[in-house]
């Protein structure tokens, strides 16, 4: 039951993040990022989804929320 609740998850989270691309070719960037935000919350191993999060967070000025995001899938850039 664990494992079937796990690939819905993931199977939602495919989906929010298609919702996000959707969204984004829309033009409607603050809908596109709600999206990927949900779709990395929902399954944080979606590295896509971060770094088109961390994408948008960087057309938005938002520099500590986009590093956050990038470190998300890099690894720290300081030591």
């Amino acid at each position: 039951k664990a494992l079937d609740q796990a690939q819905i998850n993931a199977q939602d989270a495919v989906w929010r993040e298609r919702a996000g691309d959707a969204a984004y070719l829309l033009g409607d960037r603050v809908n596109a990022l709600r999206r990927y935000i949900a779709a990395t919350e929902i399954d944080p191993s979606r590295a896509m989804a971060w770094l088109k999060r961390a994408d948008l967070h960087h057309l938005f000025g938002e520099v500590e929320a986009e590093r956050r995001c990038r470190e998300r899938i890099y690894g720290a850039l300081h030591e």
